[in-house]
């Protein structure tokens, strides 16, 4: 039970998340909404079973939380 009420939580973050991009244009408080719920990729929204029509607006965000991560990693540009 525990597990679905998480999952259920994720889901609603990331239908939240989506709403943000798709009728505000808000990627940066996607992004929070997402990091907030521990999601960082693809695989995290597979994992939960997101539905397409939410991991489609999604994806530009996911690009960028990407490209951010890869700065910050010993060598990455961090910004430059």
């Amino acid at each position: 039970m525990a597990g679905e009420r998480s999952r259920d939580i994720e889901i609603g973050m990331v239908i939240a998340a989506a709403i943000c991009v798709r009728y505000f244009g808000e990627g940066v408080v996607a992004e929070e909404i997402l990091g907030a719920a521990g999601i960082s990729d693809m695989a995290d929204l597979r994992r939960i079973g997101a539905d397409a029509y939410d991991v489609q607006a999604l994806r530009g965000v996911l690009r960028h939380m990407k490209a951010r991560r890869a700065a910050l990693q010993p060598g990455g540009d961090h910004g430059r």
